[in-house]
């Protein structure tokens, strides 16, 4: 049996607290350290587990005996927290969006190859099953030629955490949750000939917006917002058949219907997929993920950059 793989995790907020809940249970993780900004969230989040509550980011990565660093702190910060532990030779899964754009997760790969460490993107979609799957029967040319696509993840989330609100903090909605979409998307289709983007922006964030990829011979339509709840849906019709996956981004089951043949598509998932897929990469000498690569979420963040764009969103920290 493995050795227990051992992070240091910047970050303890709502989804810390619920990754670190599901990995340790395997019993196959542990983490050593932790450090968040508030002290007394930290030492909450820590003390259960036994965790070292450090004082600072160095702190966290530096005393401590780990294998990687796992980053979830807000969106204005994902940058530089990432640069420090690359800088120091640590490995990183670092939580979506990436960064606030394009060009710092540029410099953050490009770093991380000088470096030699593994850097990804912790999209833990697409280190499940389902979504594998279906990108597979897209790819194989099952259900023919595309016809149109469908996305939505419109859901009342706003109140998830302070930080989806916050312009400060990189908030809204394109960020926070528009990723999923976009990113399913492309890794279905690639990159787009051309994108549009309509989006509510009040107060400094996006509420919401409509997106539409535009393909040969077909386009992809997403409805994406933090203050509707349409529901999370994809539709994806083509000339032989159609794939609905209601629960795309959390690797729920999907239906495919070709002719009268109607095929249920299920799999693992979760968190604790995620975590042992880059452990095994990492002790295996990767430096990239194989179920992440690299220049999807560039790709992704190009993307999001020209949403933001169209849309005028500019946070208070880029002014």
């Amino acid at each position: 049996m493995a050795q227990e793989f051992r992070w240091a995790f910047i970050g303890t907020g709502t989804l810390a607290k619920k990754v670190i809940t599901e990995i340790t249970a395997s019993g196959r993780h542990r983490v050593v350290s932790a450090y968040s900004r508030n002290r007394e969230n930290l030492v909450s989040f820590c003390e259960p587990y036994g965790i070292y509550a450090a004082r600072s980011v160095e702190d966290a990565v530096k005393t401590a005996d780990i294998d990687a660093v796992y980053i979830s702190v807000t969106n204005e910060v994902h940058y530089e927290v990432c640069r420090f532990c690359i800088e120091h030779g640590k490995n990183v899964l670092l939580e979506k969006p990436f960064t606030i754009n394009a060009r710092e997760t540029k410099e953050l790969q490009m770093l991380a190859k000088t470096k030699g460490v593994y850097l990804a993107e912790a999209m833990w979609t697409w280190y499940s099953d389902v979504p594998n799957k279906v990108r597979e029967i897209v790819l194989s040319g099952k259900l023919g030629r595309i016809k149109s696509v469908f996305m939505s993840y419109s859901k009342n989330s706003i109140g998830y955490a302070p930080r989806v609100s916050d312009p400060a903090k990189g908030g809204g909605a394109v960020l926070d949750i528009g990723i999923y979409p976009i990113a399913y998307a492309y890794r279905l289709f690639g990159y787009p000939k051309s994108i549009i983007c309509k989006g509510d922006v009040r107060d400094g964030i996006d509420y919401g917006e409509m997106i539409e990829f535009v393909y040969d011979g077909f386009t992809v339509k997403m409805d994406i917002s933090i203050i509707e709840s349409n529901g999370e849906a994809c539709v994806i019709e083509g000339e032989n058949g159609i794939l609905v996956n209601p629960g795309f981004h959390y690797a729920e089951p999907a239906v495919l219907k070709t002719g009268d043949e109607i095929k249920i598509i299920e799999g693992r998932k979760g968190y604790l997929q995620e975590f042992d897929t880059v452990a095994d990469e990492i002790r295996q000498g990767k430096t990239e993920s194989t179920f992440i690569p690299p220049e999807m979420t560039y790709d992704c963040m190009r993307i999001l950059d020209e949403c933001r764009k169209q849309m005028n969103l500019v946070y208070p920290f880029e002014v």
